[in-house]
């Protein structure tokens, strides 16, 4: 097994989603000292799905890209299916959302407020990559391999 340090230095040109599975204060440290460790905080999307955890990584590190939330996504969806998106203040420059909840409109709703989407398919990756390509979308999350492009804790 790679540590996410080793893995991120391997690989140095590659934007990568790292989702904690395990929230806690040590593995948020952990995904911290890795990025810092090899200059990555600019091309990594940190999924941290507990509030509290995904705001004190906010805090402490406002450079690094973060996905809402489950609460924020879902708050998200509520005002698009209301339309009242023009409204809507994101956390979190990243939106992951299932591909069956992702459509073109919904898109284009999340990237007015700046957000970019990514779809999760839990096809296997050459029939998930395959359906997606060419979709307005800013990434896939395929079992095991997250790929994501043109996110950075600048946009």
């Amino acid at each position: 097994v790679l540590a996410l340090q080793d893995v991120l230095a391997a690989f140095p040109d590659e934007s990568m989603a790292v989702k904690i599975e395990a929230p806690s204060f040590a593995s948020v440290a952990a995904l911290l000292q890795a990025a810092d460790a090899t200059g990555s905080r600019a091309r990594l999307l940190a999924i941290v799905d507990e509030q509290q955890l995904a705001n004190t990584l906010r805090s402490q590190a406002p450079d690094l890209a973060t996905a809402a939330t489950s609460a924020e996504a879902g708050a998200f969806l509520a005002m698009q299916r209301l339309h009242m998106t023009p409204f809507y203040r994101p956390a979190a420059p990243g939106l992951i959302l299932a591909g069956a909840a992702v459509s073109d409109p919904l898109v284009d709703a999340a990237r007015s407020r700046g957000m970019h989407v990514l779809a999760v398919d839990s096809s296997p990756a050459g029939e998930a990559l395959g359906r997606w390509r060419g979709a307005d979308v800013d990434g896939v999350v395929v079992s095991g391999l997250e790929a994501i492009s043109g996110l950075s804790a600048s946009d």
